[in-house]
């Protein structure tokens, strides 16, 4: 089977109008009533990693009560990304300012877990609405936690990916009645300072292309588990879009 294809470089930076992950693009469109693509597909596609973990719009405080003695909101700072033991750093360097010496935080590469522990008093932790924090340290943030013999350690792998997903969405795909175009995980990329998009058959991941032969296109940048643009603090991002259309 031979076919006819049109390849676009989409590029955020060139919006007609828009932000950086919410944005129109002037494309130089074939007319699609006329000259019909059915298929559109994204071969390649990079996406710098300018998200922080922690911001303005996410909860950062841990909530401590050690003895007893009271709670406590145990801070970490927002705007940045950390490593895991950059995580367990600052967090210890917080709690050590709230309650002096006899807090330690611990990452252990080869557990991937942290361990929160006291040099002789329990303690309980809470995370309450802190659902990104509860994920970086591995527990659950559905209640109290206490501590067994002073520590408590994660119950689960540390995940220090703020999104699991990212959904590219355009007015051009029609995927199921919806305009998704492209899902990508960014713990698959290699390069931790740059998302790569690049399928190795096109083909698998093309979707139907919507009937329209508009000049003016939206593209979007969302987080799948909440459908919000992603903040790349303005970076810009840019796609290799090709149209086709399959013929005998």
């Amino acid at each position: 089977m031979n076919h006819y294809q049109k390849t676009f470089n989409i590029d955020s930076g060139n919006r007609s109008s828009g932000t950086n992950t919410d944005f129109y693009s002037n494309m130089n469109m074939p007319n699609i009533k006329t000259d019909p693509y059915d298929r559109c597909a994204i071969v390649n596609c990079e996406i710098p990693k300018a998200y922080y973990m922690l911001d303005e719009t996410t909860t950062n405080s841990i909530v401590f009560n050690l003895n007893g003695a009271g709670d406590e909101n145990i801070g970490i700072t927002i705007d940045r990304n950390y490593t895991a033991v950059q995580l367990a750093t600052t967090l210890q360097d917080a709690l050590i300012a709230q309650y002096g010496a006899g807090f330690s935080v611990d990452f252990s590469s080869s557990t991937n877990h942290f361990i929160i522990s006291h040099a002789s008093l329990a303690f309980t932790v809470d995370f309450l609405d802190a659902a990104l924090l509860a994920k970086y340290f591995g527990f659950n943030h559905s209640g109290p936690i206490a501590s067994l013999t002073n520590a408590i350690e994660s119950v689960f792998y540390v995940n220090l990916q703020r999104y699991d997903c990212l959904v590219i969405k355009s007015s051009l795909a029609l995927n199921n009645n919806n305009d998704e175009l492209a899902f990508i995980y960014p713990v698959s990329s290699a390069d931790g300072n740059m998302i790569i998009f690049n399928p190795q058959n096109p083909n698998f991941t093309a979707v139907e292309c919507r009937d329209s032969n508009s000049s003016q296109n939206r593209f979007s940048l969302v987080d799948f588990a909440t459908n919000i643009p992603i903040n790349l603090n303005g970076s810009e991002w840019r796609m290799l879009l090709t149209l086709w259309k399959d013929k005998s």
